[in-house]
Parts: C-alpha cells; sequence; structure tokens
C-alpha cells in the first residue's frame, strides 16, 4: 500500500483507520553485484504488457529521443515482460527505428530478472498509473537507481538519491530524465540506494511492521470479550 492510495481510501471512508504497510521484496535474491564497467549503458523496464498501464509506449518514445544526432545508439534497453500488447509495442519500437536498441526478452524468472538488474546503469518505468510497485523496490535493492513517471506511489520510492521523476505521458520530459540519469550515473550511490530499500523494504521490516499493527489491534480489543461461537447441532 502507498500514502498515495491511503489517501483515495480516505476520501471515501473519512471515519476509517489506515495504516500504510508497503509491499516486501527478498532482498536475498534482489541483491547489489559487481558493478558493470560497458559502453553503451544498459537499460531496464520490467513489466506485463497485456494494458497500457505501464507505459511501454510512452517509454518507447522516451527512448526515441534519446538517439544523438547522427542516429547511431547511444545506450541499449532491456523489456522484460510480456502480454497482448507486445506485437503492438515491437512494431511501435521498429517504427521509432529502435530496433537495433530495445530487446524483448519475454517473462523471465525473478532469478534472471534480479541478475539483470545487477547487470544495468539504470532501471526505467512509463506508467500511466501505480500504487507501491515491487518492481521499483526490487531495482533498488540491487542498487539500481530509477527514473520513472510521478504516479501513484512512485513518489513515496524515487528522490534525488535514488533516481528522477518524470511527469505522467510526457515522453520529451522522461527522455530528458533518462538523459540525465545517464549523464550522472556514476554519481548514484548504489550502496545507498541498496540499503535504504533493504531497511525499509525487506521481508523482515515489513512483517515486523505487520506484527507491530496485529498486536495493537489485539492490545485495543476490550477485556473478556470472546469470539461468538455457533450453536453445535
Amino acid at each position: 500500500m502507498s500514502e498515495d492510495l491511503r489517501s483515495a481510501l480516505a476520501s471515501r471512508a473519512p471515519s476509517a483507520r489506515f495504516r500504510v504497510i508497503p509491499n516486501a521484496v527478498d532482498v536475498s535474491l534482489f541483491s547489489p553485484g559487481e558493478r558493470r564497467n560497458g559502453t553503451p549503458p544498459r537499460l531496464l523496464t520490467v513489466g506485463l504488457l497485456d494494458t497500457p498501464r505501464k507505459g511501454l509506449d510512452v517509454l518507447l518514445e522516451a527512448f526515441a529521443r534519446l538517439r544523438d544526432v547522427g542516429g547511431a545508439p547511444v545506450f541499449r534497453a532491456d523489456i522484460v515482460g510480456d502480454g497482448a500488447l507486445r506485437p503492438e509495442y515491437e512494431a511501435l519500437a521498429a517504427r521509432l527505428g529502435l530496433s537495433d536498441v530495445v530487446r524483448f526478452r519475454g517473462l523471465l524468472p525473478k532469478a534472471e530478472i534480479a541478475e539483470l538488474m545487477r547487470g544495468s546503469d539504470l532501471f526505467v518505468l512509463g506508467s500511466r498509473y501505480e500504487n507501491n510497485p515491487c518492481v521499483v523496490i526490487e531495482a533498488m535493492a540491487t542498487g539500481l537507481p530509477v527514473v520513472a513517471t510521478a504516479v501513484g506511489g512512485v513518489p513515496e520510492l524515487v528522490d534525488s538519491e535514488t533516481g528522477s521523476l518524470a511527469p505522467p505521458l510526457d515522453p520529451a520530459a522522461l527522455g530528458d530524465r533518462i538523459g540525465d540519469a545517464l549523464a550522472r550515473i556514476g554519481s548514484f550511490d548504489r550502496k545507498l540506494i541498496a540499503r535504504r530499500s533493504r531497511e525499509r523494504f525487506s521481508r523482515e521490516s515489513v512483517g515486523a511492521e505487520l506484527a507491530s499493527t496485529y498486536e495493537a489491534l489485539v492490545a485495543e480489543r476490550p477485556p473478556g470479550r470472546t469470539r461468538r461461537r455457533g450453536r453445535r447441532r
């Protein structure tokens, strides 16, 4: 859950009580590795391609704006995910002249995604809407900086230390943010990014929050109150 979702729910149920507890990630799997030293830089995005939600069309338009004046690729991008819209996105990539830049990888196991994250320079996401996206948390748990659209709970995850945000549905702005992040890619403290994600979103941290929430609820229960049992027949 995100603060953004809590606010939306609270507007419909003003008297309700909420506590925001985020998604948890397996930080033993999504963990930092040795930094790759290679060119061109590698970008990564992950998400199902069954609806326009992840904004891959917006992201591809942003990629097109990153090509240099001579038309040579200045990056490589892996697109992980599958769904009914994949052929449409592959056709768009071809129309934009990105066939030599982007690679559609299909669905991959979590372990392979974690390895791709460790070998990438930047995680990118062009979503139209989100809540508390696990994939962003997983990317940061590997130490990967993130450039994403400022939708839903994403601004609660990404700040100037961990990456950059762009307005949604704006390929030009998203392309600019990606370009700026690549220009200063060496300035991101990947160990800090991973540590922040681990401290906030590990299963242990989120589990402790859940436990304390249930303990507080039990403590508020009126003394002597027991659950009513149905009459046995």
